[in-house]
């Protein structure tokens, strides 16, 4: 007696399967195609399927994929797989597939089919690999540069100052909605037509205080030469908006209050503040940073910025 083990463990005599293969090339030849594939259904949903259903291999698992393959019976059928995962169908000409946007630490029952008939290829069960913990983010150090607050802006309208020849005073614009006054000793080294509508970087949070009667709400940041007879207005990247708050790798930014404490903040780095040769400025070797890129001084002045 012929013993069938319908648990797919064992099939423990082969012959009955040449009669089998036979039988099917003889309906096939005689075309009785549809009772040929019948029998073949019959004859090889068990042992065959079953060996083909436990070869399910997996050949890489990452985070959020994986790259599955399976046993092909002989010759392979020319038309293509599926394969069923969660509630996913991929459909694939080659014994092997690869899965996308999985759940990092996910379980998945796979099941493989021929795409025409719908018989069981393989199947198995996928262990997604645990994404692993992000890194605890580095808290940046808080120092007095991190309490300066420096904006893009642009210079608005630029007048006279009715009691100082060598003081202009300007209206800024730095994204606040509303101008800030601010006035300066460019008399000597722009014209105001140069500044009219220039983009510049202002130090905000600086007490308030008047000048020769006008209160000046900021400082515009300048380069100069070491002689200090040439001034240069630092200029931001063209791309920077209004309003961006410049800053410094390494610092925290974290602008404080205007008044005394920001004050003495920039009076204790204002001596480490400077541009070199390549125009960029700088807080020792840290330059001022922008989204679009470090704040510069167009005439590529050396010296001191303040």
């Amino acid at each position: 007696m012929y013993v069938w083990d319908w648990t797919c463990n064992t099939f423990e005599n082969a012959f009955p399967w040449l009669i089998v293969l036979v039988y099917l090339e003889f309906l096939e030849l005689n075309c009785i195609s549809g009772l040929a594939m019948a029998v073949r259904r019959v004859a090889f949903a068990s042992p065959v399927a079953c060996a083909a259903r436990n070869a399910l291999k997996i050949e890489r698992v990452a985070t959020d994929s994986a790259v599955i393959s399976w046993a092909t019976p002989s010759p392979p059928p020319t038309a293509a797989y599926i394969v069923k995962y969660a509630t996913s169908r991929l459909a694939t000409r080659q014994p092997r597939a690869a899965l996308r946007n999985l759940t990092p630490g996910a379980s998945y029952k796979l099941d493989v089919a021929r795409a025409d008939t719908g018989e069981p290829v393989a199947s198995g069960t996928l262990q997604m690999t645990a994404a692993e913990p992000a890194e605890p983010a580095v808290e940046l150090p808080l120092t007095e540069l991190s309490r300066l607050e420096i904006r893009v802006g642009v210079i608005r309208t630029v007048e006279r100052h009715p009691d100082a020849d060598t003081l202009y005073v300007e209206q800024v614009d730095v994204g606040e909605g509303e101008e800030r006054t601010i006035v300066s000793g460019l008399v000597k080294y722009c014209s105001a037509e140069e500044l009219t509508g220039r983009r510049v970087l202002v130090l905000c949070n600086l007490k308030p205080r008047a000048m020769r009667g006008v209160e000046s709400r900021g400082m515009l940041l300048c380069a100069s030469n070491e002689e200090h007879t040439d001034v240069d207005p630092l200029l931001p990247p063209p791309d920077a908006p209004l309003g961006e708050l410049v800053t410094f790798d390494g610092h925290r930014p974290a602008p404080i209050d205007p008044g005394n404490r920001a004050t003495k903040a920039f009076d204790r780095v204002a001596d480490k503040l400077s541009c070199g040769p390549d125009g960029v400025a700088k807080f020792e070797d840290v330059p001022f940073m922008t989204e679009s890129g470090p704040c510069t001084s167009p005439k590529k002045l050396v010296g001191p910025v303040s």
